[in-house]
């Protein structure tokens, strides 16, 4: 092997008077390295991006989420929920559970403008939380957060002058609402123009009979908090306000929606979905109860992120096959211009597999080079983008990110590198036969 090592060396380093040779191998070499610096960056922002987004979901919305049905298949109000929590936490992999009201709860906030509502309005899913339970839940209620006072302007005035970079996962003002205060995401909070300590007025889906007519139910609340999740969607559609409050806007007794729960592993939740559904059978034959994982709650959405970046794969892959096509005709130049040295090498005994050998390994180390600098090239241009980038250059309203999120995974660059180099070794197989079935007579004859 060190024999036909260090011939193909010498073939890809020529010190002839043109250098034609080492100057196409050098192109060869660029062409790998653009191709394979392209795929890690790229499938590292889809990775990041993808990590993002489902750490920010399934934090957001817990791992296990449990109904309550009717015999048609319609989620029902549940009013035994304390009994109902208890037997989910007894779950070994369940880390805590919180009942929430959530199910169609939408409602139109709108600013309160002298006592009545404004004309500005603004449609939000409002949930009823227990704020002790719910931390311990999801990250609705980020644990990060500065303490501002309602009743001071000059509190009420800073939220309103935030610049962007300061507006990272967290909450401003009061954490844990009272009985009839909210409070709302911040981009729901520019979009209603309001601050600190100002009342909204929250419209429902429920009917309220008055002395005249029948007409939506109204609640005013006082909004005392804002938070930002770092989901786009989650700040402009999503508020939250005390069970209790809930119950008074939504004209519930004590009941809630649903329950859901946080999980140590959240792989676990298949396995954890199984036993619960068992439990709940034999706890409340005669109710019935459906136990969704997160996985079933954004099927789609996850499917589509791993569909987008396998077609990013492939695309990009495609740069590193027209290097490949490179390397072919580096190859059979090399054939043509060292025709006559093959012939005295077969002359003197070599074997043809052992030419074709000289000329696999040549692409092999075409490709391996290429790669090892490619590799190198997009780890920089991935720290460039994680590090360098301004922010604000993401339009978080389209994305839903609050920044470009990179994520070099070990195994995804290893992937990477097996394909690049072994598209090179398939390219160098057409010339290295070609190279191996030259007769020795025509290659002596060689001019």
């Amino acid at each position: 092997m060190l024999f036909e090592l260090r011939i193909a060396l010498r073939h890809l380093m020529s010190r002839e008077r043109r250098k034609l040779i080492s100057i196409i191998t050098v192109i060869s070499i660029l062409g790998v390295v653009v191709g394979v610096t392209a795929l890690i960056a790229v499938i590292a922002v889809m990775d990041g991006a993808q990590e993002d987004y489902f750490r920010k979901l399934i934090d957001q919305y817990a791992h296990i989420e449990v109904w309550k049905m009717d015999r048609w298949g319609e989620p029902r109000p549940i009013e035994n929920y304390q009994a109902l929590r208890s037997l989910i936490e007894d779950d070994p992999a369940v880390v805590a559970a919180s009942p929430v009201i959530k199910h169609q709860r939408f409602a139109i906030l709108q600013r309160d403008v002298r006592g009545e509502g404004g004309m500005t309005g603004n449609p939000t899913q409002v949930l009823g939380i227990d704020p002790d339970l719910e931390q311990r839940v999801s990250t609705l209620i980020p644990t990060e957060g500065d303490s501002l006072d309602p009743e001071d302007p000059d509190d009420r005035k800073t939220i309103q002058n935030l610049r962007p970079e300061e507006m990272k996962p967290k909450l401003w003002g009061k954490r844990i609402p009272d009985r009839g205060e909210i409070v709302i995401g911040m981009a729901l909070f520019k979009g209603l123009r309001v601050t600190l300590g100002d009342s909204v007025i929250a419209m429902t889906t429920k009917l309220a009979q008055t002395a005249n007519s029948i007409v939506p139910k109204k609640k005013r609340l006082r909004v005392v908090g804002v938070f930002q999740s770092g989901l786009y969607d989650v700040d402009r559609m999503m508020s939250y306000v005390s069970l209790q409050t809930a119950q008074d806007m939504y004209v519930l007794g004590d009941e809630v929606d649903m329950l859901h729960a946080k999980l140590e592993d959240p792989y676990e939740a298949p396995a954890a979905q199984g036993r619960m559904q068992k439990a709940l059978m034999e706890r409340f034959p005669n109710e019935q109860f459906i136990v969704r994982t997160w996985q079933q709650l954004n099927p789609e959405f996850f499917k589509a992120l791993a569909l987008e970046k396998l077609a990013m794969f492939i695309i990009l892959l495609l740069i590193v096959i027209v290097a490949a096509l490179n390397i072919i005709s580096t190859l059979i130049l090399v054939t043509m211009e060292k025709t006559r040295q093959i012939g005295i090498l077969r002359a003197m005994g070599t074997p043809r597999r052992s030419i074709a050998r000289i000329f696999m390994i040549q692409g092999v180390l075409i490709g391996t080079v290429g790669t090892g600098l490619g590799v190198a090239l997009g780890l920089i241009v991935c720290w460039f983008l994680e590090t360098q980038l301004p922010d604000g250059l993401v339009p978080e309203a389209v994305y839903g990110l609050d920044g470009l999120p990179v994520l070099v995974k070990p195994v995804t660059v290893l992937i990477i590198v097996g394909c690049s180099i072994g598209i090179s070794l398939l390219a160098s197989i057409i010339p290295a036969i070609q190279a191996s079935r030259l007769d020795i007579v025509e290659a002596l004859r060689y001019e």
